[in-house]
């Protein structure tokens, strides 16, 4: 809707034209077989996406989603009213990877979605479900109910004969690996990532075990052990570069860049910071944004160019506040201080 002048009546014009639509829709008895097409349109575009957002084409595929975002919004809104479990647990699944955008919401539909199923018997569906709740949790910094939701996953995929699908479980298993490393559970956050290690390589799922050594290699580096966490890394990297994910390989060059920082190497680690700004033009990911905005803030401390820091650390604030990232904004803070 505009504000300018020139332009108010036409868009009154428009309004008026949709809420005679509506009425004419009702009239004719027509609006509820219409509402579920929509919903069936939309919750099979978020389920067709999804397909494409591990690869090369993310980037278009996460756009195109974005774009009609509005449309899914209100498709959620219908199946709520509706109570239409089935719909709500299948886009609820196909938008896991959009709560990266914005945790807050995810929470929300996530937990309304197990509220329509908490009768539902287990299924892969509802593993998904449980696994989203459990993700955003984790992005908000709630991190013991976080916890239970993914055990709670795990204890639903046990249920089902492990059909749930393998990215979620993955992702899960590294969420319950780096609450074990925060706790100080070392062995256990190690043998967490050498088992999802293990069943990715099996399976043979690159961004998997990019995903998952890119983490591993964090957390080695974080307990002193530089080298094997260099290995690591370089090793995501590689292997985000050729799978052509944007999401992955600016996580891959940020997370690289930060360990390059730590060891001094400040050339190097500017020279894998140049190549962001290209893969975040017109991507729409402010999660991968701020990332980069905080790594360049922790470079630029680093050189002592301090007015630049504060420029990326605001920079790197908005994004994370905006996304609800709770690490990040830990991150942060850490920064400014």
């Amino acid at each position: 809707r505009s504000v300018a002048a020139e332009d108010a009546l036409r868009f009154t014009m428009l309004e008026t034209l949709r809420e005679f639509g509506l009425e004419e829709l009702r009239r004719t008895g027509e609006l509820a077989p219409l509402q579920r097409r929509m919903a069936d349109y939309y919750t099979g575009l978020a389920e067709h996406a999804i397909l494409f957002l591990q690869g090369a084409e993310s980037t278009a595929y996460h756009r195109l989603i974005l774009a009609d975002y509005a449309n899914i919004r209100a498709v959620w809104t219908w199946v709520q009213a509706q109570r239409e479990v089935a719909l709500a647990l299948r886009l609820c699944s196909a938008l896991f990877v959009f709560t990266n955008n914005n945790a807050r919401e995810g929470e929300q539909l996530a937990l309304a979605t197990l509220d329509l199923a908490a009768h539902e018997p287990p299924s892969p569906l509802l593993v998904n479900a449980t696994m989203t709740a459990g993700y955003c949790s984790w992005l908000l910094g709630k991190l013991d109910v976080a916890e239970a939701y993914m055990q709670r996953a795990l204890a639903l995929d046990e249920v089902i004969g492990h059909r749930a699908d393998s990215a979620f479980l993955g992702v899960m298993r590294g969420m319950l690996a780096v609450r074990a490393f925060d706790r100080g559970d070392y062995a256990a956050a190690r043998e967490l990532f050498a088992r999802e290690d293990e069943i990715m390589r099996e399976i043979g799922d690159e961004w998997q075990i990019a995903m998952n050594i890119v983490n591993w290699g964090i957390i080695e580096w974080r307990l002193g052990e530089f080298e094997r966490g260099r290995s690591m890394l370089d090793e995501s990297l590689r292997l985000h570069r050729r799978v052509g994910q944007a999401w992955g390989i600016l996580k891959a060059l940020t997370d690289r860049a930060d360990l390059h920082i730590v060891c001094g190497e400040l050339d190097a680690a500017a020279s894998l910071l140049v190549e962001c700004p290209p893969l975040l033009h017109n991507s729409d990911m402010p999660d991968r944004e701020a990332s980069y905005h905080l790594s360049c803030t922790r470079l630029a401390l680093a050189r002592g160019e301090l007015g630049e820091a504060a420029d990326h650390l605001a920079k790197s604030f908005e994004g994370h506040h905006a996304t609800g990232y709770f690490y990040g904004l830990e991150e942060n803070y850490l920064c400014a201080a």
